[in-house]
């Protein structure tokens, strides 16, 4: 549902969507807060770039096992994001823009692509990305 105007995803009593694997809510600037992830265990893509209003990503994403890509690019007041993403099946994290982010969560050693250019991020350690090899791709532009 890109360009949706929710304000807030899987609010009150949820029923489980346990066959959702792509959720695109990409440029609904109105999305404000994801209660929780609990609900969609075999999530696989997870696009929320351009949702200007969103503050957060909930440490509920831990859930979502099988999560390959998290695009939150040009979330401008995201300032939350879980500091460990222990989700073995990620491979590629995008960040670019999100000014208020200001530290590389540590990533799993599946990562293949990481996108942070424009964010608040001025410091990377190796804790974070010590992992990735010279076939990875990073984007700091």
């Amino acid at each position: 549902m890109p360009k949706s105007n929710l304000s807030q995803l899987w609010e009150g009593d949820n029923v489980p969507l346990v066959n959702l694997k792509v959720c695109d809510l990409r440029w609904s600037k109105e999305l404000i807060k994801i209660m929780d992830f609990s609900g969609v265990p075999n999530l696989e893509e997870l696009d929320l770039r351009g949702c200007w209003s969103l503050v957060e990503i909930p440490s509920s994403i831990q859930l979502c096992r099988k999560l390959t890509m998290i695009n939150v690019s040009e979330c401008i007041n995201l300032c939350g994001f879980p500091s460990d993403l222990r989700l073995t099946s990620l491979e590629e994290v995008a960040l670019q823009r999100c000014p208020r982010i200001t530290e590389l969560p540590e990533l799993p050693s599946t990562v293949k692509s990481l996108y942070f250019g424009g964010s608040g991020i001025k410091q990377v350690t190796a804790a974070c990305i010590g992992h990735l090899t010279l076939t990875a791709e990073i984007g700091c532009w």
